[in-house]
């Protein structure tokens, strides 16, 4: 499976979903990582293309979120930086690996 173009694995990771958040841990970094609401969607969104093995990129993930959110045109480029921002999150926190 690929995202943006790499392909990725995921590290094995327990997660708790608290109110409007989910706690990962990676159980091989032992590395504890909170997601809020919008990047809890792009890793469910990754991990479900994952387990499909569906290519997925980040506009793939922001148009699921502009639409979610009913955000306009003017917003994607924010979201859009905001997504990737949370993949390299994902990358270092070792729960994505290239």
């Amino acid at each position: 499976m690929k995202l943006n173009g790499v392909e990725i694995g995921i590290s094995a990771y327990t997660s708790e979903t608290l109110n409007d958040e989910m706690v990962l841990y990676n159980e091989d970094s032992k590395k504890i990582i909170v997601l809020n609401q919008t990047a809890m969607l792009v890793w469910k969104e990754i991990v479900e293309s994952y387990v499909k093995n569906e290519n997925i990129c980040t506009k793939d993930i922001v148009n699921i979120i502009v639409k979610i959110y009913e955000l306009s045109e003017s917003e994607t480029d924010a979201v859009c930086n905001d997504v990737d921002e949370t993949i390299e999150l994902l990358f270092e926190s070792s729960l994505l690996q290239k």
